[in-house]
Protein backbone atom coordinates (compact mmCIF):
# COMPACT_ATOMS: atom_id res chain seq x y z
CA UNK A 1 0.00 0.00 0.00
CA UNK A 2 0.98 3.59 -0.51
CA UNK A 3 2.29 5.67 2.37
CA UNK A 4 1.34 9.25 1.60
CA UNK A 5 1.66 12.46 3.60
CA UNK A 6 -1.82 12.83 5.09
CA UNK A 7 -2.70 9.34 3.86
CA UNK A 8 -4.84 8.46 0.83
CA UNK A 9 -7.67 10.60 2.22
CA UNK A 10 -5.55 13.70 1.51
CA UNK A 11 -5.37 12.78 -2.19
CA UNK A 12 -9.11 12.10 -2.27
CA UNK A 13 -9.70 15.54 -0.73
CA UNK A 14 -7.57 17.12 -3.48
CA UNK A 15 -9.51 15.14 -6.09
CA UNK A 16 -12.81 16.44 -4.73
CA UNK A 17 -11.43 19.99 -4.57
CA UNK A 18 -10.54 19.68 -8.28
CA UNK A 19 -14.20 18.96 -9.04
CA UNK A 20 -13.66 15.24 -9.60
CA UNK A 21 -11.15 15.73 -12.42
CA UNK A 22 -7.60 14.46 -12.05
CA UNK A 23 -4.79 12.49 -13.62
CA UNK A 24 -2.14 10.25 -12.09
CA UNK A 25 1.04 10.53 -14.14
CA UNK A 26 4.10 8.30 -13.92
CA UNK A 27 6.45 6.06 -15.81
CA UNK A 28 5.87 2.36 -16.50
CA UNK A 29 5.81 0.38 -13.27
CA UNK A 30 5.70 3.42 -10.98
CA UNK A 31 2.51 2.28 -9.23
CA UNK A 32 -0.24 4.29 -10.94
CA UNK A 33 -2.67 1.37 -10.99
CA UNK A 34 -1.79 0.46 -7.41
CA UNK A 35 -2.49 4.03 -6.34
CA UNK A 36 -5.87 3.88 -8.11
CA UNK A 37 -6.70 0.64 -6.29
CA UNK A 38 -5.89 2.40 -3.00
CA UNK A 39 -8.03 5.44 -3.81
CA UNK A 40 -11.12 3.82 -5.35
CA UNK A 41 -12.59 2.45 -2.09
CA UNK A 42 -12.45 6.00 -0.71
CA UNK A 43 -14.65 7.27 -3.55
CA UNK A 44 -17.76 5.38 -2.41
CA UNK A 45 -19.92 8.50 -2.78
CA UNK A 46 -19.39 8.38 -6.57
CA UNK A 47 -20.90 5.93 -9.06
CA UNK A 48 -17.60 4.64 -10.42
CA UNK A 49 -17.06 3.03 -13.82
CA UNK A 50 -13.51 1.67 -14.27
CA UNK A 51 -12.00 0.98 -17.69
CA UNK A 52 -8.50 -0.49 -18.07
CA UNK A 53 -6.78 0.07 -21.40
CA UNK A 54 -3.61 -1.69 -22.56
CA UNK A 55 -1.56 -1.84 -25.73
CA UNK A 56 -3.71 -4.78 -26.81
CA UNK A 57 -7.04 -3.22 -25.71
CA UNK A 58 -6.93 0.42 -26.80
CA UNK A 59 -10.63 1.14 -27.27
CA UNK A 60 -13.30 2.09 -24.79
CA UNK A 61 -16.10 -0.44 -24.36
CA UNK A 62 -19.11 0.42 -26.51
CA UNK A 63 -21.34 0.71 -23.44
CA UNK A 64 -19.20 3.18 -21.48
CA UNK A 65 -21.52 6.10 -22.34
CA UNK A 66 -23.90 7.29 -21.10
CA UNK A 67 -22.51 7.24 -17.58
CA UNK A 68 -25.23 6.13 -15.21
CA UNK A 69 -26.02 6.70 -11.58
CA UNK A 70 -25.78 9.57 -9.19
CA UNK A 71 -22.51 11.48 -9.25
CA UNK A 72 -20.87 9.44 -12.03
CA UNK A 73 -17.10 9.04 -12.20
CA UNK A 74 -15.25 7.52 -15.15
CA UNK A 75 -11.86 6.05 -14.23
CA UNK A 76 -9.60 5.16 -17.15
CA UNK A 77 -6.39 3.32 -16.34
CA UNK A 78 -4.12 3.78 -19.37
CA UNK A 79 -5.70 6.94 -20.81
CA UNK A 80 -2.72 7.49 -23.13
CA UNK A 81 -3.76 4.37 -25.08
CA UNK A 82 -6.59 6.43 -26.60
CA UNK A 83 -5.79 8.70 -29.50
CA UNK A 84 -5.98 12.47 -29.11
CA UNK A 85 -9.45 12.72 -30.62
CA UNK A 86 -10.84 9.90 -28.46
CA UNK A 87 -9.40 11.54 -25.32
CA UNK A 88 -11.06 14.85 -26.23
CA UNK A 89 -14.34 13.01 -26.85
CA UNK A 90 -14.16 11.41 -23.39
CA UNK A 91 -13.51 14.79 -21.76
CA UNK A 92 -16.45 16.39 -23.60
CA UNK A 93 -18.79 13.51 -22.76
CA UNK A 94 -17.86 13.62 -19.06
CA UNK A 95 -18.34 17.38 -18.91
CA UNK A 96 -21.70 17.12 -20.67
CA UNK A 97 -22.84 14.44 -18.21
CA UNK A 98 -21.56 16.34 -15.17
CA UNK A 99 -19.32 13.36 -14.48
CA UNK A 100 -15.90 13.21 -12.90
CA UNK A 101 -12.88 11.85 -14.75
CA UNK A 102 -9.86 10.19 -13.13
CA UNK A 103 -7.16 8.79 -15.41
CA UNK A 104 -3.68 7.34 -15.34
CA UNK A 105 -1.15 8.16 -18.02
CA UNK A 106 2.58 8.09 -18.71
CA UNK A 107 2.64 11.78 -19.67
CA UNK A 108 0.41 14.71 -18.67
CA UNK A 109 -2.80 14.81 -20.69
CA UNK A 110 -4.05 18.25 -19.73
CA UNK A 111 -6.31 17.26 -16.85
CA UNK A 112 -5.72 18.81 -13.40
Amino acid sequence: PYHLPGGPAALVARFRAAGGWDEVVGSHGSGKSTLLATLLPLLADWTVRVVRLTTSARALPADVFPLAGPRPLLVIDGFEQLGWFARRRVVRACRAAGAGLLVTAHRPTGLP
